[in-house]
């Protein structure tokens, strides 16, 4: 079995992709997805927000700058998630090539038979009838596609820092240039799913939370919020798979 976030609760697929177990009040992880950081495939739980719990219908995704660790991670995500299917992939390395060729592992993915990338133009994209995109590109690039892709009626999941923080000074000590796109930020919602899931289910768009931000943010809110400790002295220490 196959288990994915969906519209707020944890569902559970069997092989053919049919909801075998519906609603259950718990937090699972992917099979497939062990070692890799949950807040990245937690994003893709409201992406059926709209879809019945037994509609067949597949939510059309695009993939905006899919060549890199973070893009290849994703559609790897993807092609396991029964109520998506890719209709678009981007990259000005790779245009032309078969996701299939590029990436042999994602080989035996049917979501992927043919399917090629292309560059990325927002037009093009959108012709593809894709109704979420998701942006896999570095800091500072991503306002390049998110406004022109939310004025074509997709809705945008950022994994890049560019909408993440509200205060623009807050931003530029830690990525020391000026915010993007400040006119998008009042339409951003913060992709924690465990606080904001029910902004994150309407939102058109969504800034993914980095992995350290996300594994303090978990355990400190609660904690915090319930008075049962104390901002004042929290020291916390966080090691990545590769710093650690």
């Amino acid at each position: 079995y196959n288990r994915f976030w969906v519209a707020g609760k944890a569902r559970i697929f069997d092989a053919s992709g049919r909801d075998s177990t519906a609603g259950l009040d718990l937090i699972l992880k992917c099979r497939e997805n062990r070692g890799i950081p949950s807040n990245l495939h937690r994003r893709l739980r409201f992406l059926c927000h709209d879809a019945s719990p037994m509609s067949e219908e597949r939510i059309p995704i695009a993939v905006v700058g899919a060549s890199g660790y973070t893009g290849q991670e994703l559609l790897r995500l993807l092609a396991l998630h029964p109520r998506v299917e890719v209709v678009s992939v981007t990259s000005r390395q790779e245009a032309g090539q078969e996701v299939a060729a590029v990436f042999p592992r994602l080989r035996d993915a049917a979501s992927f038979d043919r399917l090629c990338f292309i560059a990325p133009d927002v037009d093009a994209i959108a012709a593809t009838g894709a109704k979420f995109a998701f942006l896999a590109l570095p800091h500072g690039l991503t306002s390049e596609y998110a406004a022109p892709l939310l004025e074509r009626g997709l809705r945008v999941i950022d994994l890049s820092a560019d909408f993440r923080l509200r205060d623009a000074s807050v931003f530029e000590e830690f990525y020391g240039n000026a915010r993007p796109a400040p006119e998008l930020l009042s339409k951003a919602v913060y992709g924690l799913p465990e606080f904001y899931g029910e902004e994150i289910a309407e939102a058109d768009l969504v800034a993914s939370p980095g992995c350290y931000p996300t594994s303090l943010l978990l355990p400190l809110i609660p904690l915090l919020s319930r008075g049962i400790i104390s901002s004042q002295g929290i020291v916390a220490s966080s090691l990545s798979g590769a710093s650690g």
